[in-house]
């Protein structure tokens, strides 16, 4: 045990919030009668929730933890990734969730069936599964790195306790318990990282000011200079404009096939709404987040002027430093509203993520391939099942991440990203080959999977993990050489595998993408 830094004040915040948050999503949770309303929240949502709840998902505790300390460790350049994020919306927008809405399906697995056959769709389902588990556990990593300095507990059993908690919410409260308590938490949220910088802003002697000029002298700022390193085209940058711009061309599949987002998605009553909520989860996300790079620019300020000689100082890391802050320097009750801030973040991420878990489970493997002709109460019951087991696993894997990170010294933002644009990476390439090229067919998209995931890891393990940090290939060509090497291979191996298999719903030509007065 060690000095958490928070009061029977804080704790009590907490608990309050955690209790708040529960009973709203079992409250939800009593009036699904069947899996459309747990899984879809029975097709029916307005926009602006949607909107926020595609947002709170993605942004997770790794953000809330790590954002601040990628900010105080290099400065705010990552954050033009958000503007990147962007592009590719109008396109998925107008092509492939206009596509998966109106083919009216539960998972974008289901396209792969229509596409090639069943064992595509479970091969993509299972991608899916461990991509979305992986993340689950880097997110509960980064919880812990939290909750260890604040509430004194160990990573293994603060990772526990939250997944534990996390996936029993998510059993009750099915999709449209998530998209009511992520409106809920974005509150928390926002407020939390909103009381460290004001905090900070009025104890340091010039307020603003010094946060400015401490981040010009350090350089923390958007360091895109000709002299930075942004604009070469070299694999061992940390951050070049490059990798973000390619991977913004196979980013124009990812909102209609990662299941996460497609999910909330489908849960809209029409496709405006779809649209509406889209584009507000894109553009609206962008001051929120750089709220928690301020946030951490001014962190530096503070150590920089005030913090000198303090234990504060000693600490190296960014995430380490913020954590520090939170838990022992903010004024007593601020501190519980960070934490439950924190906590917010995760189960948000938590929930949205284990409901799509089960969603993929259910309909993609066991309802198709293992008991395809039970009634709908046994469904039911079965995704709650699958909700808390995928829950357990995730747990199991936030314990591994947490080695992963101590043995290899790889910041948390870091190996989030090259898990995400691995596994994505090849989810993407695989719906790519379906939608994009006639010729592929079953065969070509297993080599193509299985080839990319050879080459990916071959990188990620000998130029990436056994690489000392200032060696490394820039974890942000992962998203970009996943899914090229996918279509790639496939589309190579297309050109010479025969196939029976009808090679129909590509989107060139496509009858569903005739533009309707009704689409508008």
């Amino acid at each position: 045990m060690v000095d958490s830094g928070l009061t029977w004040i804080d704790n009590l915040v907490i608990v309050v919030y955690l209790a708040g948050i529960v009973a709203l999503g079992v409250w939800h949770g009593m009036r699904q009668k069947n899996t459309e309303e747990f899984l879809l929240a029975g097709r029916s949502m307005k926009w602006w929730p949607i909107a926020i709840s595609l947002f709170a998902a993605f942004f997770s505790s790794i953000s809330y933890v790590a954002i601040p300390g990628e900010a105080y460790n290099y400065g705010t350049t990552m954050f033009i990734a958000m503007i990147f994020n962007a592009l590719p919306v109008p396109i998925a927008l107008l092509v492939f969730l206009k596509l998966f809405y109106k083919l009216k399906l539960w998972t974008a697995y289901e396209y792969l069936e229509n596409r090639f056959s069943l064992k595509i769709r479970v091969m993509g389902s299972i991608v899916f599964l461990l991509t979305r588990c992986v993340y689950l556990g880097v997110a509960l990593y980064a919880t812990a790195l939290m909750l260890e300095p604040a509430l004194g507990w160990s990573m293994a059993f603060s990772i526990g306790l939250v997944g534990v908690v996390g996936f029993i919410y998510a059993a009750f409260g099915g999709l449209k318990g998530v998209i009511w308590t992520d409106v809920a938490q974005f509150v928390v949220l926002v407020g939390g990282v909103l009381a460290i910088i004001v905090f900070i802003w009025w104890k340091l002697p010039n307020g603003v000011v010094d946060i400015w000029n401490t981040t010009i002298e350090t350089k923390h700022g958007f360091n895109v200079g000709a002299d930075s390193g942004f604009w070469d085209f070299d694999f061992s940058k940390r951050i070049t404009i490059w990798a973000w711009l390619i991977a913004a061309i196979p980013a124009c599949i990812a909102p209609a096939t990662d299941q996460v987002n497609l999910q909330l998605c489908l849960s809209c009553k029409d496709y405006k709404s779809l649209s509406k909520s889209m584009i507000g989860s894109a553009v609206g996300g962008w001051p929120v987040v750089f709220l928690f790079y301020i946030a951490g620019l001014a962190l530096l300020a503070y150590v920089k002027i005030l913090g000198q000689g303090t234990p504060i100082a000693a600490l190296e890391k960014g995430d380490k430093v913020y954590t520090y802050f939170v838990t022992h320097i903010m004024p007593i009750g601020f501190r519980g509203l960070i934490v439950a801030g924190l906590l917010a973040a995760i189960m948000s991420t938590v929930v949205s993520v284990l409901n799509s878990l089960a969603t993929v489970s259910l309909k993609d493997i066991y309802q198709r391939t293992v008991a395809p002709n039970e009634n709908e109460t046994h469904y039911l019951v079965v995704s709650k099942v699958l909700t808390i087991a995928w829950g357990l696993l995730a747990v199991g894997c936030g314990i591994g991440i947490s080695v992963i990170c101590a043995k290899f010294d790889v910041p948390l933002l870091e190996i989030s990203n090259t898990c995400l644009g691995i596994f994505s990476g090849l989810l993407m390439g695989l719906f790519a080959l379906g939608l994009l090229n006639f010729k592929a067919n079953s065969v070509s998209a297993i080599i193509g999977v299985i080839g990319s995931l050879i080459v990916t890891f071959y990188f990620a393990i000998f130029h990436f993990l056994m690489k000392a940090p200032g060696e490394r290939m820039s974890f942000l060509w992962f998203a970009v050489l996943a899914p090229f090497g996918v279509f790639a291979i496939g589309s190579l191996a297309g050109l010479f595998v025969k196939s029976t298999e009808k090679r129909n719903l590509v989107v060139w030509g496509n009858s569903l993408l005739k533009w309707e007065k009704k689409d508008k």
